[in-house]
């Protein structure tokens, strides 16, 4: 598994969403303990989200 960055935008646009706040309120709410972001305020995954997919 190769870590992507993405922006909150950028993933609205992957997920159909309509703009990216709507994707950080999910975000928080749902997967925060899984992702950080970098000081581009880029998002990526922690391992423990890295072991949980390889596990998949």
């Amino acid at each position: 598994m190769t870590r992507s960055q993405v922006n909150n935008n950028e993933l609205a646009e992957r997920c159909e969403y309509n703009s990216g706040l709507l994707v950080y309120g999910y975000l928080s709410r749902e997967l925060g303990r899984y992702y950080t972001r970098d000081t581009n305020r880029e998002i990526f995954l922690i391992e423990l989200a890295k072991d949980i997919v390889e596990k998949m």
